[in-house]
């Protein structure tokens, strides 16, 4: 007895896709390989613990996947993340008074251009002075490694901003 479905042929254009999308893993798949290699047979069991063979590294991520210890790490970076980013926010109303008027960008300059070029990790030292090991430290960071990008960006496209649009926007009201 026949139910009335049948199996569509599958022509050479499935071939020709799979091997497409197969084929752009080929490099991946070598470099991967060479690196077992690599860490099992060539490298002393002291360099071995400075570059672990990828089947331990997918080891040690199935057991924390599984434990649930990843994703609980992952929601605490990401917090604070995103507390960095609320506070970082304040560089957003700068920016815009900062593009808008001369006398607040004249007053504003000098102190951005004498902090921005200080990278954020040569402020490790005090930000554990100042709020010693912990999220705070973190957060104070990560704060400075976005601020300024925020900040320069916001400059720049509120200076950006077409003068006819401003004129249409007074005209309407």
């Amino acid at each position: 007895m026949s139910t009335g479905v049948t199996a569509r042929p599958r022509g050479p254009g499935f071939m020709a896709r799979t091997f497409g999308k197969l084929r752009r893993l080929a490099l991946i798949t070598v470099l991967l390989c060479i690196w077992e290699y690599v860490s099992l047979r060539v490298l002393d069991s002291t360099s071995r613990t400075l570059l672990p063979p990828p089947t331990l590294i997918f080891t040690a991520a199935w057991e924390l996947i599984s434990s649930g210890e990843l994703f609980r790490h992952a929601r605490d970076s990401l917090k604070r993340e995103m507390v960095a980013f609320l506070w970082a926010s304040i560089s957003i109303p700068i920016g815009i008074a900062m593009g808008w008027s001369k006398m607040i960008d004249e007053q504003m300059d000098p102190i951005m251009e004498m902090l921005r070029p200080i990278p954020p990790l040569a402020w490790i030292p005090l930000s554990i002075l100042w709020f010693g090991v912990g999220d705070e430290q973190n957060q104070f960071i990560i704060f400075l490694g976005i601020f300024f990008p925020i900040l320069l960006n916001t400059i720049n496209g509120v200076k950006g901003i077409e003068p006819n649009l401003i004129r249409a926007a007074r005209c309407l009201g």
